[in-house]
């Protein structure tokens, strides 16, 4: 079997991502490192090896809900703390009042 082995800079935008639609689907709480290894077909500890605790991997997730506009996910990670309005563009900003009417 040949295995493919990813730069860790890669590695961890494809948690951030796969926690991102996690998130969409279930909420940003439930963005777990067993549901992640799951969804990427490894264990947690490869997870924890790219991006060590679960918060963090809770910021790339928020991170990159700012990167890709989404609001919903945005609004989770405001209330959680992870993110801070500051943070934030005034379109982003915008798009998140949007959506909380």
């Amino acid at each position: 079997m040949t295995r493919i082995y990813m730069r860790k800079d890669s590695r961890r935008d494809q948690i951030a991502r796969l926690g991102l639609e996690i998130a969409n689907e279930k909420g940003l709480n439930a963005v777990t490192m067993p549901l992640l290894a799951t969804r990427l077909g490894a264990n947690h500890q490869l997870i924890t090896y790219h991006c060590g605790t679960i918060s963090t991997v809770r910021q790339m997730i928020a991170e990159e809900a700012i990167t890709l506009e989404n609001a919903r996910v945005i609004h989770q990670a405001l209330a959680m703390g992870f993110i801070s309005t500051d943070s934030l563009t005034p379109k982003v900003k915008k798009l998140v009042q949007q959506f909380l009417k």
